[in-house]
């Protein structure tokens, strides 16, 4: 009889991420609770986020960085979802496309306030920045559920679109 290694490392990244998902999520309700569900209820409760753009608070916090990142994640989980054909989805690929993301909405980010820094209407500006944003976070906090749903029971992409039309 020959001895036949068994290997306890898993292949399916994609649940990793979705439990690094989870516990930012954790992380973010442990710090600031009220804030992750006024994000989470925000479509539903009239004027949360411009009532926080209004208080012109910080994204340099810890609870807004830890947002930023899981809207990045669930971005680049997305489009992974969306583009990949046969459910081939390889995580050297989805790396270099949040690597993307990332650097993307980063740059985004500050050449916002970069802009509106050198033009002087960053009052001006900063509500209507902090209120895309978000709004940008409450539709990445909606899309995991969809994503969970999608990638462990559904296989067909117009699902997916379907479920993420009916959000707006």
């Amino acid at each position: 009889m020959e001895v036949i290694e068994r290997s306890f490392l898993s292949q399916d990244w994609i649940t990793l991420l979705f439990l690094l998902c989870f516990v930012l999520i954790g992380l973010m309700k442990l710090y600031k609770p009220q804030l992750l569900l006024g994000y989470t209820i925000a479509f539903f409760s009239q004027g949360f986020i411009e009532k926080r753009a209004e208080k012109n608070p910080s994204i340099f916090t810890p609870f807004h960085i830890l947002l930023y990142l899981f809207n990045s994640i669930i971005v680049s989980i997305t489009i992974t979802v969306y583009f990949s054909k046969h459910r081939e989805q390889n995580f050297l690929r989805f790396i270099s496309l949040f690597a993307f993301v990332f650097m993307f909405l980063s740059t985004k980010l500050i050449l916002n306030y970069f802009l509106a820094h050198i033009f002087d209407i960053e009052k001006k500006i900063r509500y209507f920045l902090f209120t895309k944003s978000g709004y940008q976070y409450t539709l990445s906090i909606w899309l995991l559920p969809i994503l969970v749903f999608y990638q462990y029971w559904y296989s067909n992409v117009t699902m997916l679109l379907v479920f993420i039309a009916t959000d707006f």
